[in-house]
C-alpha cells in the first residue's frame, strides 16, 4: 500500500521530471528541407528538392553543413547530388541573430539528362526569402530559380530522456495504483 508520504514524492519526482524536459535547451542543430522551381533560362520548369543538416547555429556567420541531398528533375530526366558533389565545403549562413539566410554549396559539370550545367545556392542577404540557385550550362542560356527553406528542429537527447523519465514514473505510478485498487476489492470480497 502506498502511504501519504510515497505519493507526495512519486508526485514531486513526476513534477520535477517534467519541467526539467520543458526547460531543457533546444539542439543546436536543424534538418531543413528545400524545394524549388527553376524560373529562367533553358532549365526553365525544372524541380528540385532536397535536405540538409548542421550542428551549430552560428549568429553573424556560417557553419559547415552535413549530408547535403538534393535532386534536380527537368524533362523526365532527374539527378542527385550531395556534399561529395560540390566545390567545397557547404556551408549554411545566419544573419546576427542566428536566423537561416540559406545554403552555400555549389557543384560544377553536374549532369541532367544530356544538359551539363555548373549550380550554386547561394543564401540570401537578410533573410532565407531571398535565398536562390544560379546556373550556367556549357553551349547554352543560364538562368535563376527560387528557394524555400523549410527548417525543422532536432531534439537534444536529454529531451528524449526526460520524456522517457516522465512516461516510466507515470507508468510506475499506475501499476502502484493498480496494485492498491486491486488489493482493496480482494479484500471487500472476502
Amino acid at each position: 500500500m502506498i502511504n501519504l508520504f510515497q505519493k507526495f514524492a512519486l508526485t514531486t519526482a513526476a513534477v520535477t521530471a517534467a519541467i526539467v524536459v520543458i526547460d531543457v535547451a533546444p539542439a543546436e542543430a536543424d534538418f531543413v528541407n528545400l524545394s524549388g522551381t527553376i524560373n529562367s533560362g533553358d532549365l526553365t520548369g525544372a524541380t528540385y528538392d532536397g535536405s540538409f543538416s548542421f550542428d551549430t547555429i552560428n549568429p553573424g556567420g556560417t557553419s559547415d553543413v552535413n549530408n547535403v541531398y538534393l535532386g534536380f528533375t527537368f524533362n523526365s530526366s532527374t539527378n542527385t547530388f550531395t556534399e561529395a558533389d560540390a566545390v567545397s565545403q557547404p556551408l549554411v549562413e545566419f544573419d546576427d541573430l542566428g536566423n537561416l539566410l540559406g545554403l552555400d554549396f555549389s557543384v560544377n559539370n553536374a549532369s541532367l539528362g544530356q544538359i551539363t550545367f555548373n549550380f550554386s545556392f547561394v543564401p540570401g542577404f537578410l533573410s532565407a526569402e531571398e535565398a536562390a540557385v544560379f546556373y550556367d550550362i556549357d553551349g547554352g542560356n543560364g538562368g535563376a530559380g527560387d528557394v524555400v527553406l523549410a527548417s525543422t528542429d532536432i531534439p537534444e537527447p536529454s529531451t528524449v530522456l526526460g520524456l522517457g523519465m516522465v512516461l516510466g514514473v507515470g507508468a510506475l505510478f499506475k501499476r502502484e495504483t493498480a496494485k492498491k485498487c486491486n488489493k482493496s476489492t480482494s479484500k471487500s470480497e472476502v
